[in-house]
């Protein structure tokens, strides 16, 4: 089932980047909020997949949290990302 949500994408746990804003390469990654040090994220102490997109000029970050909660942002290439929403979508 999971396969079919996230188009079979390859997980990556990438505990080098602890910034939201690093996250630009196109991909979707297993992330552990749980106690760490994470900038600009909408929440933490949860886990969840952190997927990237790319199109036509726009990044799209989405975090869909292991709490149910799902938080998604975009960016134009060149530009700093729009604020997390301070809601769940």
């Amino acid at each position: 089932m999971g396969e079919l949500l996230d188009g079979g994408a390859i997980k990556q746990k990438r505990s080098d980047l602890k910034d939201a804003d690093q996250y630009t390469t196109p991909g979707t990654y297993f992330v552990n909020l749980w106690g760490g040090v994470w900038q600009n994220m909408p929440t933490n102490d949860c886990f969840g997949l952190f997927e990237v997109r790319s199109y036509d000029g726009y990044i799209t970050q989405r975090l869909s949290a292991g709490n149910g909660k799902v938080f998604v942002r975009i960016k134009e290439n060149e530009k700093p990302f729009k604020p997390w929403p301070t809601a769940a979508q």
